[in-house]
């Protein structure tokens, strides 16, 4: 689930990466011609610019998002190992933050 989510974070990121990129440069507002030193570039291949502004958007979203995913892996991980360590008991009670026993709907038997 959460891989498709970051995914999708990652087409939106990159899609407003290059939609701001497009009307930046080549259909700039009104506001934005009027300044004296906006001059339009020149290309023979206007594609090729916005394939390496795509290209960079995806891999830099990519590494923040692998940061979250590790991040979303470590907390699964926590979770197990305490669900398997712990049972709720007095003796063991779970260490899962209050939140999150509530969202998985387990609590601690006191």
């Amino acid at each position: 689930v959460t891989d498709f989510i970051f995914f999708v974070g990652k087409i939106v990121i990159m899609g407003t990466t290059i939609a701001a990129f497009y009307f930046e440069f080549y259909e700039p507002l009104e506001p934005i011609k009027k300044f004296e030193f906006f001059n339009q570039p020149v290309l023979n291949y206007k594609w090729l610019p916005m394939v390496i502004v795509a290209a960079s958007s995806w891999v830099i979203s990519s590494t923040f998002f692998h940061v979250y995913s590790i991040a979303v892996d470590t907390l699964f991980l926590c979770f197990l190992e305490d669900s398997e360590r712990n049972d709720g008991s007095a003796d063991r009670p779970y260490f899962m933050s209050r939140k999150l026993m509530n969202i998985l709907g387990t609590k601690n038997m006191l």
